[in-house]
């Protein structure tokens, strides 16, 4: 809008004995010029000045150039006195100094399948196993899942257990970690890691739970554990029923457990006593390959789709 067709505002000064007044062009900004009511006249302060107004207490704020000796751009924040606001008042905060807003920390970025450790399915309580305070190396505390590419076409699920404390080094015997999960097959099955034979140290394994019978190691997986107690374990999808993209693992949850009496050359050995069990959860999956060179995006419901190089999303 021009000075010309902006609506005109009351005398604020006077300059060269002409009046300096306010063309007003939009509710929170107004441009000065000398002789604005008409367009003839002096218009270097159309060009040099400009005035905001704070549209919550009124407060002016002018900016302009000095093209003269000294030269310059300049601003100017009104302190104090009447406010542009009618029947508002600037209060004066120029003796107070101003007080640093405490820092806040930003969200950490949405969970990607694509990368490890994954999606978070289950958390579980801090301090809840058996013998708490003691026992914190079956604290659980969240079980996820990921489906990273293979450059090979492999289909594999890599489930991570977190507990709370565990020290690589020093692992106790006898204990027994698994992240289980109800394949689209109707079939349960677990991935763990134990201590449970002193023969052969720490062993990661795969395999399926009875109802009458229980648990039936089916053999052994690729597995890691690192010092600040994150589990992997990754196992073959044809390993577990053969899950497929689009189809639903259910009843994922994390175990914790100790072996009374030893199992040597995997023979021998006693009860399981739990030391802690999360609750259940569920994990949607989006397919090994779905994670390679265009990688996945996070949908607007949440869920992840496969994504082009420009991050257009093929649904």
């Amino acid at each position: 809008m021009s000075p010309c067709e902006a609506q005109r505002r009351g005398l604020t000064a006077v300059i060269d004995t002409r009046p300096l007044r306010e063309s007003l062009a939009d509710p929170s900004r107004i441009r000065l010029r000398a002789d604005a009511i008409s367009c003839d006249g002096n218009r270097e302060l159309l060009d040099l000045f400009e005035m905001d107004i704070n549209p919550v207490d009124g407060l002016s704020f002018i900016t302009y150039t000095d093209d003269g000796a000294e030269g310059g751009t300049y601003i100017s924040k009104q302190l104090s006195g009447v406010s542009a606001i009618a029947g508002t008042t600037i209060v004066d905060k120029s003796t107070t100094c101003p007080t640093n807003i405490a820092c806040t920390t930003c969200p950490p970025p949405p969970h990607d399948p694509c990368k490890l450790p994954g999606v978070t399915v289950v958390r579980d309580p801090a301090g809840d196993q058996n013998g708490a305070p003691a026992n914190m190396q079956a604290d659980i505390d969240s079980v996820m899942f990921a489906e990273p590419f293979f450059a090979d076409g492999s289909q594999k699920l890599v489930a991570t257990l977190k507990v709370e404390s565990l020290d690589p080094t020093n692992l106790p015997p006898n204990n027994g970690w698994e992240v289980l999960f109800t394949a689209p097959n109707g079939t349960e099955y677990f991935l763990e890691m134990d201590t449970f034979d002193p023969t052969t140290g720490v062993q990661f394994n795969y395999g399926r739970v009875d109802a009458t019978l229980g648990e039936s190691t089916d053999g052994s997986i690729e597995g890691r554990l690192d010092q600040t107690g994150f589990i992997t374990m990754t196992v073959d999808n044809a390993l577990v029923g053969n899950p497929a993209r689009g189809q639903t693992l259910t009843g994922v949850h994390g175990q914790t457990e100790v072996l009374v009496g030893a199992q040597p050359g995997g023979v021998g050995g006693g009860e399981l006593i739990f030391l802690d069990t999360s609750t259940n959860g569920t994990y949607t999956l989006v397919g090994n390959a779905n994670c390679g060179l265009f990688g996945l995006a996070r949908l607007d419901d949440g869920s992840f789709g496969a994504a082009h190089r420009n991050h257009s999303i093929d649904r």
